[in-house]
């Protein structure tokens, strides 16, 4: 028999390590071959229940022996040990499968699964603490030192501000008093012009008051 075939079927888990007779071969039809390795892996136990599926399976099979109900090749048609073949390996293929799935973990590998992953996720907390200080620092420099060189950049801008309204405002004076100086130029101009056009109206009268003499 491929008992090494047989192997996956029987994989324990905490369940059956306390409760033999609770194993999960109750899902499966019960071997020979597997009664063997499960008497290997419980030696002090009894295993009533699949000791009596395989009683009703093998009738007057003696449990105690290693040696099963085998049978002859030689007396078995081609497509019958063909397909005996076949549904052997199906069935080790699916209890392969399904004993990965659904295989447990004891308390102690979940503990100590569950304090390592406890462990890492503290260490994962800690680096992302440390990374988000450490950026929030970065960031809180970073503006500390923009919002520094801002004020600085905005003070030297008013005070530019100033200095240039300052320079405006005293250019603005300086062409005020231009403006007056050229108002009182003409001014003058005027009170000349006027001056001028009196004595050239005195001189008109003048000739004309010869000629007529």
């Amino acid at each position: 028999m491929h008992i090494y075939c047989l192997l996956p079927e029987v994989r324990t888990n905490h369940t059956n390590r306390r409760v033999p007779s609770k194993h999960k071969l109750y899902k499966h039809d019960i071997t020979f071959g597997l009664w063997v390795i499960l008497r290997c892996i419980y030696p002090d136990q009894k295993l009533p229940a699949l000791r009596l599926a395989l009683m009703e399976k093998y009738p007057g099979i003696d449990l105690s022996a290693f040696t099963g109900p085998v049978p002859n090749a030689a007396c078995m048609a081609p497509e019958e040990h063909t397909a005996g073949k076949l549904e052997l390996k199906v069935r080790c293929v699916e209890a392969g499968i399904e004993s990965l799935a659904s295989d447990e973990s004891s308390p102690e590998d979940y503990s100590a699964q569950t304090a390592l992953s406890n462990k890492r996720f503290l260490e994962l907390k800690d680096l992302i603490t440390n990374v988000t200080t450490e950026s929030k620092r970065g960031v809180s420099d970073e503006m500390r030192k923009m919002h520094t060189e801002t004020t600085k950049q905005i003070q030297n801008m008013h005070t530019e501000m100033i200095e240039q309204f300052t320079k405006n405002r005293k250019a603005l004076v300086d062409i005020g008093k231009q403006v007056a100086e050229i108002r009182a130029h003409i001014e003058l101009a005027r009170i000349d012009r006027k001056d001028l056009d009196e004595v050239e109206a005195r001189a008109i009268n003048l000739e004309q008051f010869i000629l007529s003499l």
